[in-house]
């Protein structure tokens, strides 16, 4: 239908009507940027300018959206990033920059996004323009294609780097095992016609001496790796096997390894480091108890447990000779385990009194079910054998497990970390503090800073405190979440009703507190510092209005129906997928949200059955409140979303993983793991398939950058930590980053060396003709011959002279142009070092790589008081449970043992008669 309107003068080639200004059909139009087009097409000549101004072309719809034809003007933060463009290409090292500095590759990624422009607080918008100024016509899908390979080749990284942290297969865990054993399934016993599934051991079918029925075990792995460790024979058959065949060993299979000098067993430490397997003493009441306590303290046995008829008829079995005095009770019990634990830090102390070295810590502190708060701190630092100097190893004490009494201020808890340094005599030897985020940790710090004297001078808060990396990633992956899944109401209803109880004054109401509670309700649960061992999993927390939602309702309806469990695993089986554990979100643990989404996404079939039949079976009791298990259907969508997710938050888990070693240094990690963590999100920015996540993801980003701005502007040890690794040296950061930046590294890194330098004594030579510090001097590998003495002294008197005479930096620029070397212990690395090559650097060395990059420690620690905290035992003395933390750690360090223990009450008592025998022949005489 034509229209007869007034002529007006013609509009823009491109728009929906004729020159006569009647409609066009949809066929007669030309469409820029259909979402069907695989390339973008060029859009048409703009109109020239008119004498009649008309009025602004009809919005036009691209990709489903309306957008306005009314010309745009760039922000100020895009003119920026257009003049530093056109400026010329400029460095596109990753990495570092200064405040306010943006690489041109990420200007030209902004400019040309769709949607989503990553503002800055200080960027503003002209008004009455369109938010969408960072896009240029006809880019939309150019820009997608541009930064497919800046997404790709950062994807190629992260997945090269994720197989690193893949769990073994079965396959390839227990390759070992098949270069022993034969697997036959289905097998009948001749003897009582059974049939079995098992494996033949080759070896003991080859020794005719051994019985066949014997060759044939039925067991699991550990029956089988049990099996080598026990016959030497097999042990080094296995060995040489596994090393023909390029297999790695199990350490279980090593248990057991003849001695070359005395032909006794040995045994394996879990590292694969053989050692001698203590002999069993003879039997003494004595060493009952030592046993006994062990076993109640190592495996987190109730003290009643010793007053049980079972047990102490156990131990009459056992030993038909013992009355019942002589079995120990629980007060003995008791007080012994208050004596050892004190004996216990004795040993820590005497081995921290003569160290060569600082220090280092972590602290954190947890409630416990009953309710009681605890701290726990632990030291860390590098140790060595004294008759083998060279092999440097990373240890961990548990220093202190105390009560927090009073309010958890930052000067309470300082109290506790100079409480602890002077009870193991570290005055002196303090290094750094590793901690969560907390406001009050940082106070903390500061506040113990007030308590050092002299012999710790130079020592300051701001540089010797380092950033819990696993907790920052956690917070930072929770700000990504909550954007992705916010709060439901039922949490947001609690969070007020929490804000209104703490500001309550009787019938009144602090309102600064009240606004103050309101203004951080979105903050995160463990801010405050404390952990409990409480699981926040209520189903009401969940809504079913979005994928995660939905995904994590049903999860929690599955698990908490035992019904609906079993249901759940046959649905599994009926989709031919193995059935496994539906796994919960606890909010408090670092990458639980991605391990959940890790294996719903794994049984995807499964719960997509389930879903699809539960609510017509019997065999599932009804949902509550008039609700269906169809209600939490998953989608296509549902699940498309569900896997962009999990890609995303798969990045911060695996770093998380790099920060959780103890014997391994962690900090050097911190830095390129943070900024490729970053690149690797900001490349996720630009991908279609991210659409719907990429407000959630520039909230993370946002997070990341603001502790990689706490970690740049902290301390040194960072840097320090990252040159030292040999395997990279200074060049991860001339290349990622700029000149100036990496000039401040180099500073402060000579300012440390400069601290660290001792000049050389001038060699005095004395009347025998040897040097002052010729003991200091690596021996001489060559054989002695006569006048090697006085040439070597003449050798090492002019390379002191030459030391002394020199520029002490030239060590350092020795180090760091020598180029790199590749180990996979850099510990090690360093304690085989000669001493006179490296000095100053191994002293650095020896102080700063023992800093931890996380609390992990602390957080084992935790885990390990949650098992002692059992319902069962909840009247546990605060007194007691602190001896019984540092007692478990001081038997897996090794300070403790029974069976060193009951030996010494054998020698005393072999001793004792002895000494008793010589008094009787001095009596005959």
């Amino acid at each position: 239908m034509s229209s007869t309107s007034v002529p007006s003068p013609e509009l823009e080639i491109g728009c929906a009507q004729n020159p006569d200004n009647s409609l066009k059909d949809a066929s007669e139009i030309v469409w820029y940027f259909d979402k069907d087009d695989s390339v973008p097409m060029s859009t048409g000549p703009l109109a020239e300018p008119e004498a009649v101004p008309s009025l602004p072309p009809p919005a036009s719809k691209v990709a489903g959206a309306r957008r306005s034809g009314r010309p745009t003007r760039p922000s100020q933060r895009i003119r920026e990033m257009m003049d530093s463009a056109s400026a010329g290409p400029s460095s596109t090292a990753l990495g570092k920059r200064k405040a306010g500095d943006r690489d041109a590759a990420s200007a030209r990624r902004r400019r040309v996004s769709r949607k989503v422009v990553v503002l800055s607080d200080s960027d503003n918008l002209d008004e009455g323009h369109d938010t969408e100024s960072a896009e240029t016509a006809g880019e939309g899908d150019a820009a997608e294609d541009a930064r497919s390979p800046d997404y790709e080749s950062l994807k190629a990284m992260a997945d090269a780097d994720n197989e690193a942290f893949h769990f073994k297969t079965r396959e390839d865990s227990t390759a070992d095992l098949r270069t022993i054993f034969r697997r036959e399934r289905e097998r009948v016993d001749p003897d009582t016609g059974k049939v079995q599934d098992g494996h033949w051991c080759r070896l003991c079918l080859e020794d005719l001496s051994v019985n066949r029925s014997e060759c044939f075990l039925t067991g699991s792995t550990s029956s089988l790796r049990m099996h080598i460790a026990r016959r030497p024979g097999h042990v080094q058959e296995y060995l040489k096997r596994c090393e023909e065949l390029r297999i790695p060993t199990n350490p279980r299979c090593l248990s057991r390894i003849p001695s070359e000098k005395s032909g006794s067993l040995r045994q394996s430490s879990l590292d694969s480091i053989v050692i001698r397997e203590p002999k069993a003493p003879p039997f003494t009441t004595a060493g009952l108890l030592d046993y006994i306590v062990e076993l109640v303290v190592c495996e987190d046995e109730a003290f009643r447990l010793i007053e049980r008829g079972s047990f102490r008829r156990l131990i009459q079995y056992c030993r038909p000779g013992l009355r019942e005095r002589d079995i120990p009770h629980r007060n003995t019990l008791r007080n012994e385990i208050l004596r050892r634990a004190h004996a216990a830090e004795t040993a820590v102390r005497q081995k921290l009194k003569d160290l060569p070295c600082k220090v280092s810590f972590t602290f954190d502190a947890w409630t416990s079910k009953a309710g009681d708060p605890y701290l726990s701190i632990t030291g860390h630092y590098i140790d060595a054998p004294a008759d083998r100097p060279q092999e440097w190893s990373l240890r961990t004490e548990q220093l202190a497990f105390e009560n927090i009494e009073g309010r958890h201020t930052g000067k309470n808890i300082a109290r506790i970390l100079t409480r602890t340094v002077d009870r193991y005599e570290l005055r002196g030897k303090v290094g750094w503090f590793t901690c969560d985020g907390a406001a009050v940790n940082g106070t903390t710090i500061k506040e113990f800073e007030k308590d050092l004297d002299d012999r710790d001078n130079g020592w300051s808060a701001d540089e010797h405190q380092i950033l819990c990396m696993e907790h920052s990633l956690h917070v930072a992956a929770k700000h990504f979440v909550e954007a992705v899944a916010p709060a439901s109401a039922q949490r947001i209803r609690k969070k007020v009703k929490a804000a209104l109880r703490k500001a309550r004054r009787g019938d009144d109401l602090d309102l600064d507190v009240l606004n103050d509670a309101l203004a951080n309700i979105d903050e995160d649960d463990d801010q405050e510092g404390m952990e409990t061992d409480e699981e926040d999993n209520d189903e009401d927390d969940f809504t079913s209005g979005d994928a995660l939602g939905k995904a994590l309702a049903l999860v929690a309806q599955i698990r908490k129906s035992p019904q609906a469990r079993t249901f759940f695993k046959s649905s599994c089986v009926q989709v031919d997928i193995k059935p496994l554990e539906l796994l919960l979100w606890i909010k408090t643990r670092w990458a639980s949200l991605y391990k959940f989404l890790d294996r719903i996404l794994k049984l995807r079939k499964g719960v997509d059955q389930f879903v699809l039949l539960a609510d017509a079976s019997d065999e599932v009791p009804n949902l509550s409140r008039h609700r269906s298990y169809a209600d939490f259907q998953l989608t296509k969508k549902d699940w498309d979303k569900l896997e962009v997710i999990h890609e995303v938050l798969r990045e911060p888990s695996n770093v998380q993983q790099t920060f959780s070693s103890e014997k391994n240094p962690t900090v050097w990690r911190i830095i390129p793991s943070l900024e490729f963590l970053i690149k690797r999100w900001e490349s996720m920015l630009g991908e279609p398939r991210f659409r719907d996540v990429r407000e959630a993801i520039t909230e993370g980003i946002q997070s990341f950058k603001k502790w990689y701005r706490k970690v740049d502007h902290g301390s040194d040890a960072y840097f320090i930590c990252l040159v030292l690794d040999p395997n990279v040296k200074d060049l991860y950061c001339r290349r990622r980053w700029e000149p100036e930046q990496y000039q401040e590294g180099m500073k402060r890194l000579e300012e440390v060396f400069d601290k660290y330098y001792i000049p050389p004594a001038r060699p005095s030579t004395s009347a025998a003709g040897t040097t002052v510090s010729e003991a200091s001097q690596p021996a001489n590998p060559a054989p002695s011959r006569y006048g090697s003495s006085y040439l070597l002294d003449a050798v090492q008197s002019f390379q002191n002279e030459e030391k002394a005479a020199g520029n002490p930096r030239d060590e350092l620029r020795q180090y760091l142009e020598s180029g790199v070397e590749q180990t996979d212990d850099v510990i090690r690395w360093w304690g085989f070092q000669p001493d006179a090559k490296y000095p100053t650097l191994k002293r650095i060395a020896r102080d700063y790589l023992a800093i931890q990059g996380s609390a992990t420690p602390s957080e084992r620690a935790f885990s390990g008081g949650g098992i002692t905290d059992t319902q069962r035992r909840n009247s546990l003395a605060r007194e007691i449970f602190r001896a019984l933390q540092i007692l478990k750690s001081a038997y897996r360090n090794g300070h403790i043992a029974a069976v060193n223990q009951a030996s010494e009450h054998v020698d005393a008592l072999i001793s004792s008669l002895d000494g008793i025998e010589e008094d009787f022949e001095g009596d005959d005489i």
